[in-house]
């Protein structure tokens, strides 16, 4: 932000040794990169992906993105029928691990266990049950899926700009095994599934999930562990600390939670069964999207001009001409810079506020799940999962309390940005309820 400050412009180009990157946070220029498809690829995140993510929605262009997006999209229109009652169940037993003495407890193994639990059902048709897990097996599991994601941004960001020295970050004996472990746990899924004789119950066989749905039409078992994961990792990692920063911030200014305790009472102590009548709590929704504009998980996406194209702002004395692009460029969209514009969002930009999202019409100013076609086609059901989440919480705990010594949020950067010092806080339960 300062930066863009200096510049005097909301894009700059940073040159670093034998590169160059465009950063932009003008929301016209988020525009044109995520609807002009044509202009833009994912070319050079697929040069230096790593051995655990490969080849997936997330990173590919062209025909194969659009065939993988056409086998996604119906999935996931189906998926929002019955996620709300798939979803409660998981949330019912993390209720059940949250201290009632008011004792400190960290949000952030619960959230990454409730979601790892959710969305493997989701995407594989069976749970990790972690949440009930008492063998330590889940812990690993979980363990060794979090140093192969960190480890996976490690290898990623250096070899943006020393890529021939890739072979280097592969070569990690301990490393190598946790992704291991996480491909295992996926090629069995897929085994399971595929094998006739695979000892699977009537309900999974006939319920409804991601794998059963993808592998009609994906018939190459590598193929579908890297799509599979692609959708896996974001379903957990990402939703479980989007959830775990709105408690950080709701923590630090608990009269909100007062708020949202007001606006569940006239719901009469039940909470909603569908996405239609989670919508009816417009307060839960803006505090979950207060909380992605002042602490987005992803803060920043990158795209490689496919060809010579042209940004919409950025040139001449003043920043407000279009600017040319060179083939091969690299320009990243700044989705925190989009979201501190004191002529969209107020003068109070920096402050945790949900009210500012009542009736404001939102556009390319706000992209936490991106934009265009490219969209990420979870947005409604990650959004309806923490909504219902809070509301749980918020009928349960009648207050919330930071616990943590650091007020601040201190970053560190796993899969996405998330707190240094995880999500410590007490949840006062309700008095004789």
């Amino acid at each position: 932000m300062e930066q863009y400050k200096v510049s005097g412009s909301k894009t700059f180009t940073v040159r670093s040794w034998n590169n160059k990157s465009i950063f932009t946070g003008e929301p016209a220029n988020t525009q044109a990169i995520h609807t002009n498809l044509e202009d833009w690829t994912q070319a050079a995140e697929r040069r230096i992906v790593t051995p655990f993510s490969r080849s997936n929605i997330i990173n590919q262009d062209g025909a194969a993105w659009r065939h993988s997006r056409d086998l996604i999209n119906p999935l996931f229109k189906r998926a929002e029928l019955d996620d709300v009652e798939r979803f409660k169940k998981f949330v019912d037993r993390m209720i059940t691990l949250i201290p009632r003495d008011e004792s400190t407890v960290d949000m952030h193994p619960l959230l990454r266990k409730l979601f790892l639990d959710s969305s493997s059902e989701f995407c594989f048709g069976e749970s990790i049950d972690s949440l009930r897990d008492r063998t330590g097996q889940a812990d690993a599991f979980i363990a060794a899926f979090n140093r192969a994601t960190t480890g996976d941004g490690k290898r990623i960001h250096p070899t943006r700009t020393f890529r021939k020295l890739m072979f280097k970050y592969t070569k990690d004996d301990e490393w190598m095994a946790d992704v291991k472990i996480v491909h295992d746990y996926i090629d069995r899924c897929i085994a399971r599934h595929r094998d006739t004789n695979a000892d699977m119950t009537a309900k999974q066989r006939k319920g409804y999930f991601i794998l059963k749905g993808m592998s009609k039409d994906v018939s190459d078992p590598v193929e579908l562990r890297f799509q599979l994961l692609g959708i896996f990792s974001t379903a957990r990692e990402l939703t479980a600390m989007a959830f775990a920063n709105t408690l950080f911030l709701l923590a630090r200014q608990p009269d909100l939670w007062q708020e949202l305790r007001a606006e569940a009472q006239g719901l009469g102590g039940k909470a909603p069964t569908s996405f239609e009548e989670l919508k009816s709590i417009p307060l839960f929704r803006y505090t979950i999207m207060e909380a992605l504009r002042v602490r987005s998980p992803i803060v920043l996406t990158r795209r490689q001009a496919a060809r010579d194209t042209v940004l919409p702002r950025g040139g001449g004395p003043d920043g407000s001409s279009p600017v040319l692009i060179p083939k091969g460029s690299m320009v990243w969209c700044d989705k925190y810079a989009n979201t501190r514009e004191t002529t969209t969002w107020g003068p109070d930009l920096d402050t945790f506020r949900p009210s500012r999202f009542e009736g404001k019409k939102l556009g390319w100013e706000f992209t936490p799940f991106s934009g265009g076609p490219r969209i990420c086609p979870a947005n409604q059901q990650v959004i309806s999962q923490c909504v219902y989440l809070l509301l749980r919480l918020v009928q349960e705990f009648e207050s919330i309390e930071n616990r943590d010594p650091v007020f601040g949020f201190k970053e560190t950067l796993m899969m996405c940005i998330e707190s240094r010092n995880g999500c410590e806080i007490a949840l006062h339960p309700n008095n004789g309820v």
